[in-house]
């Protein structure tokens, strides 16, 4: 490896591993700030969070990982220019493209990395985080009681205390409603002086320590006149009362649950998600088809279906009504004497009640047909979305590769144009331009699942419409041109107006 390479290279690593875990961060940050509300009083512990907050870092890479190269590839290049190190290798006879290529290889590298990682373990990493915060959504909070209010989330029982200390563990004037027996005529109170908690089985389960109180119970098996029930009123110094938690921890689901929808599967898998829905929409519309053409003979289906096609409407032509043969069965079949109904009268001879009977019935026929075609064009429309969604995710494995390396090919030049170092005038640069990039990369998505554009384009609209800019950053890069050079635009403004004088 030569001096120039080690040094390229090196000079590039330190600013490229700084961004990349500082974009990192701020997209954490990020995330909880989303999920503040499903994490907060779960009583979760600190591995669950952790495990959440690596499989959420999984899933921000693709963002992360484009902004990173642009920024770190401006500071690197606008370094090499403000201390006259470009200059200094472009004197050597050194062109950019030369100075460039051991970091267009270091660059190709993690591209290549960023599709493996798009393609197996991004769906993976999918899955689990799916799994994980479906699981915590669904957590009850921890137990938490207030003063001077009922606690209900523990099944079976109502719990109200009026003070408790700042602790938080001992607790005065209590008062439990029992009712964790099922049985609704039975009703047990239960009143104490004062209380403490204490978790056993691994918080599984939690004993209310009570101190000098009462219990006021329904005897069961005997009634009074009236339909009253005796009670009984007994008093205690100490007692414990048992409550079961194991509804308060995490429950984890099964991750394979997720596993069938299209953001946890790869390239392969989505191929032959999306071959599957193709050839179930095409039976759909065939199985539509043919019910038109039996409920009306004059139509017959015309021409055949394209399934993987994702418009493929089957056509309906009118036949002559007077060639048209009534559907059979099979080829044995026939139409016997009887079944044939003698007394058809046509519209145009039909009068009276009988013509309005005829009405009502071509109206009602009329109306069951309109609903059931309006039906099954939002039932074929719903499967086209989600053909499309499939497609979106397949181009979306590769695009963030190829984002890779266009980025960088902008923010190389730019930043040897530029010729700043330092953070302020590089993110500044990098900060405007992944903006335009995200916003072409969001509104292509956006388009491609409203149906606006085909998801290829929906998807690469952003790497076609940037790729060129890399290009041309480069060419002007590569031939000193003065893009950004305030004394150049001055020059040439003096130089017009000298020349108009």
């Amino acid at each position: 490896m030569g001096k120039l390479t080690r040094l390229v290279i090196a000079s590039y690593l330190g600013p490229f591993i700084l961004t990349f875990a500082i974009a990192m961060v701020f997209l954490i940050l990020q995330f909880l700030w989303k999920y503040v509300d499903d994490l907060m009083g779960k009583g979760l512990e600190w591995y669950v969070v952790a495990e959440l907050l690596f499989y959420a870092s999984a899933n921000l890479v693709p963002m992360a990982l484009p902004l990173a190269i642009l920024l770190s590839s401006i500071m690197v290049f606008g370094n090499l220019g403000e201390s006259s190190e470009l200059t200094a290798m472009r004197s050597a006879g050194l062109s950019l493209m030369r100075i460039m290529r051991p970091l267009i290889i270091f660059i190709a590298f993690i591209s290549i990395s960023a599709f493996f990682f798009a393609n197996y373990l991004w769906p993976v990493a999918n899955m689990k985080f799916r799994s994980l915060i479906f699981d915590i959504q669904n957590q009850k909070p921890a137990l938490t009681l207030t003063e001077r209010r009922f606690y209900n989330d523990i099944p079976g029982f109502s719990i109200r205390v009026m003070e408790k200390t700042k602790e938080g563990s001992h607790f005065k004037d209590i008062l439990i409603y029992d009712h964790s027996t099922g049985n609704v005529n039975f009703k047990r109170d239960i009143w104490a002086e004062s209380g403490n908690l204490e978790k056993i089985n691994g918080g599984k389960g939690m004993l209310f320590h009570l101190n000098n109180g009462k219990i006021y119970e329904e005897v069961q098996g005997r009634m009074m006149k009236g339909g009253i029930f005796p009670y009984q009123k007994i008093q205690f110094k100490k007692a414990s009362l048992y409550f079961d938690l194991s509804s308060f921890q995490l429950q984890r689901t099964d991750v394979q649950v997720f596993n069938t929808h299209y953001e946890m599967m790869n390239m392969a898998q989505l191929a032959s998600a999306e071959d599957s829905l193709r050839m179930n929409l095409y039976e759909k519309r065939k199985e539509m088809s043919d019910n038109f053409a039996r409920r009306f003979l004059i139509f017959r289906p015309v021409g055949n279906f394209d399934p993987t096609h994702p418009v493929a409407v089957p056509t309906l032509t009118l036949n002559k009504v007077a060639n048209q043969k009534p559907i059979l069965k099979s080829a044995n079949d026939s139409i016997q004497p009887s079944s044939v109904n003698h007394s058809f009268v046509p519209f145009r001879e039909q009068h009276g009640e009988q013509r309005t009977r005829t009405l009502a019935s071509a109206q009602s026929m009329a109306r069951n047909s309109l609903e059931y075609i309006l039906g099954r064009k939002e039932e074929f429309t719903g499967r086209e979305e989600f053909i499309q969604r499939h497609r979106l995710e397949w181009h979306r494995k590769l695009t963030l590769s190829v984002a890779c390396f266009i980025l960088f090919f902008i923010g190389a030049p730019l930043g040897a144009i530029i010729r700043k170092g330092g953070l302020g005038t590089p993110i500044v640069a990098s900060t405007i331009l992944f903006i335009f990039y995200y916003i072409l990369s969001i509104s292509g998505e956006k388009m491609a699942k409203a149906n606006v554009l085909d998801p290829f384009w929906g998807m690469w609209m952003s790497s076609f419409i940037l790729f060129p800019v890399g290009l041309y950053l480069t060419w002007k890069s590569n031939n000193d041109s003065a893009l950004f050079d305030k004394d150049f635009y001055l020059r040439l403004f003096w130089i017009k107006r000298l020349r108009k004088s």
